[in-house]
């Protein structure tokens, strides 16, 4: 996992147990789930692509949701740049439709 990885993972969770964050302005809605999903990998020994590996972890982050949940999704999505971002947004929609969240992105080239 890589620094941006860790340090998003962690000020999510440091800012869900009321510690401070770095930002110059904060407001929090307190979570009845957190959930993570940091940069699956692939596994090739069993034949199963990134793709395999990551579509069902992110199904399981979607039905555990709920209205209050936190979804720390990082590194959706990981092919071509296009198609990348084509499946990112088709789950972020998901998200929204689905369980009314209000997501927010942090994106990279």
């Amino acid at each position: 996992m890589g620094d941006k990885s860790s340090f998003l993972r962690a000020v999510a969770l440091l800012a869900q147990i009321g510690s401070l964050v770095p930002a110059n302005a904060f407001s929090l809605a307190l979570t009845d789930v957190i959930s993570i999903s940091i940069g699956a990998r692939d596994n090739l020994a069993e034949g199963a692509s990134l793709c395999m590996v990551e579509v069902p972890e992110t199904a399981r982050i979607f039905y555990a949701a709920t209205p209050r949940s936190l979804a720390i999704l990082n590194k959706l999505g990981r092919t071509s740049t296009r198609d990348g971002a084509a499946i990112a947004r088709a789950m972020l929609n998901l998200l929204v439709r689905e369980n009314t969240f209000r997501p927010v992105g942090i994106c990279e080239d």
